[in-house]
């Protein structure tokens, strides 16, 4: 039997909707385990449209989650995105590495 399951995994930063907390070029580690997810939270997600992406939790709600990004100018937010199921959460950022 063969388990694809990682307690961490590391994603590239695509862009500048995270800007200035993350930088395009940069590289995040992520924890797989979400039981603890929170407002502010930084979490990569597996969007239908937007395949994955990087941002910030602004509100957990019952059906899911609404998200944006750090800079606003360049960010598309749950606005655009609407809300993100819980179930397409990959993981929340735990560590970021600089290029």
């Amino acid at each position: 039997m063969r388990l694809n399951w990682w307690p961490l995994r590391c994603f590239r930063v695509h862009g500048d909707s995270m800007s200035p907390t993350l930088h395009h070029g940069d590289y995040v580690i992520t924890r797989t385990c979400l039981l603890n997810l929170h407002a502010g939270d930084v979490v990569v997600v597996q969007h239908p449209q937007f395949d994955i992406i990087i941002k910030r939790i602004a509100a957990i709600l019952p059906h899911g989650l609404t998200l944006q990004g750090d800079n606003l100018a360049a960010s598309t937010s749950s606005e655009r995105m609407g809300l993100v199921s819980h179930a397409r959460v990959l993981g929340k950022v735990i560590k970021c590495v600089s290029t």
